[in-house]
């Protein structure tokens, strides 16, 4: 009988040592588990970081041309297939090698910084009066690609009227004193257009056109 207690007592105390190691591993498991959420969560954040910034122009924030492009083709697709208007603007900064020349190269990058901000606030208040949706990227150099989803010509020509004056009255005092900036723009609908490239081409028409009759207007 005394044999048979201490085989019980031992396999009572085996019992307890396994369903300690049970739930220690368990526990481990647990908290490597959320180690590996944890780091998931990180990836995730960081790939979603890197697609930003590959579609972000690093100097200005905004947009950069191939997040216009992305842009431009998914928007001209839904104008072609749903009938839906479609502007695209193109805007250059007059003169600006003046501006690196005169000033520096700092303050041209603050004058573009400054362009930037003034379109995104152009746009956001067009949107909020509008409802429609319009976005900027920096096309390259100083050059900007402007976006009217849902817009007539007219009122795209109307719409990036107000952005020319917005641009002009950007305050200089900080970077260039004396420095009134001006763009010139060209404009065009999706009317008539193949594909995105074409409407591209047009609006680049239209810039030539403003630059050609003065600068410092709107073409299209």
């Amino acid at each position: 009988y005394v044999g048979f207690r201490l085989r019980v007592r031992a396999m009572e105390v085996r019992e307890l040592e396994l369903a300690e190691q049970v739930a220690q591993r368990t526990l481990a498991l647990s908290e490597k588990n959320n180690e590996l959420k944890a780091l998931n969560r990180q990836i995730l954040a960081h790939s979603d970081a890197f697609a930003r910034q590959a579609r972000s122009d690093a100097l200005t924030g905004i947009g950069n041309r191939r997040d216009m492009e992305e842009r431009l083709a998914s928007a001209f697709h839904e104008s072609l297939t749903q009938g839906k208007p479609l502007c695209l603007a193109l805007l250059d900064i007059d003169n600006f090698k003046r501006i690196n020349d005169r000033y520096s190269h700092q303050a041209g990058d603050s004058a573009l910084k400054a362009i930037a901000t003034a379109l995104k606030n152009e746009l956001a208040a067009c949107n909020a009066r509008s409802g429609h949706t319009c976005c900027a990227a920096r096309w390259g150099g100083e050059e900007f690609a402007l976006l009217f989803l849902g817009v007539e010509l007219d009122a795209g020509r109307n719409m990036a009227e107000r952005v020319r004056v917005a641009i002009e009255s950007i305050d200089c005092r900080g970077f260039a004193p004396g420095l009134i900036i001006t763009g010139s723009i060209g404009i065009a609908d999706s009317t008539g257009c193949q594909n995105h490239e074409r409407m591209v081409s047009h609006a680049d028409k239209q810039l030539y056109q403003a630059k050609a009759a003065g600068r410092n207007r709107v073409m299209g």
